[in-house]
């Protein structure tokens, strides 16, 4: 896992939406129990040059993190299951 500390997207002082795919556009995943309770709360971004990875960024945080890009997979699947007729 690697991080980049310091970049917020939306934040006029770092680029990190324009670097990582983290700005107006990006996805956002939110994980809740049964309580309505948020347990997750991310900004998900584009793939790494590498295509190995997906930049996300907790809601709040400062920290860019690049998870498996398994994630990226999983919610396309999601998408198109939401599109699908």
């Amino acid at each position: 896992m690697q991080t980049r500390a310091g970049a917020t997207p939306g934040d006029a002082a770092s680029d990190a939406g324009d670097d990582f795919g983290l700005g107006a556009g990006a996805g956002r995943l939110r994980v809740a129990d049964a309580a309505g309770d948020a347990l997750c709360d991310l900004v998900v971004g584009r793939r790494n040059p590498a295509g190995t990875g997906v930049y996300v960024q907790r809601a709040g945080a400062a920290s860019v993190l690049v998870v498996g890009a398994l994630l990226d997979w999983e919610l396309a699947k999601l998408r198109q299951r939401d599109t699908t007729p």
